[in-house]
């Protein structure tokens, strides 16, 4: 995958194999957050527990939205 850089002149060339990685990571990391919130619920109290799971979505929406904040702020252009 080729990207050229205007303001600089130059040719980006992108891995598809980095790319697959970091998708397939970041896919596993997805999965294992709901697992850490169980995992949490378990050491606390019954009445405690959904609100330590809801904590850990809450974190991945946070998140989300920051990681999105973040790469529209710094590349405007592409959107």
């Amino acid at each position: 995958m080729n990207w050229y850089d205007p303001s600089s002149g130059k040719i980006v060339v992108y891995n598809a194999g980095d790319i697959a990685w970091v998708l397939a990571s970041t896919a596993l990391v997805w999965i294992m957050i709901p697992g850490v919130g169980f995992f949490y619920s378990g050491l606390l109290r019954r009445k405690n527990a959904l609100s330590m799971i809801y904590l850990s979505m809450m974190t991945v929406a946070v998140v989300s939205f920051q990681v999105l904040f973040l790469f529209t702020s710094v590349n405007s252009d592409i959107f």
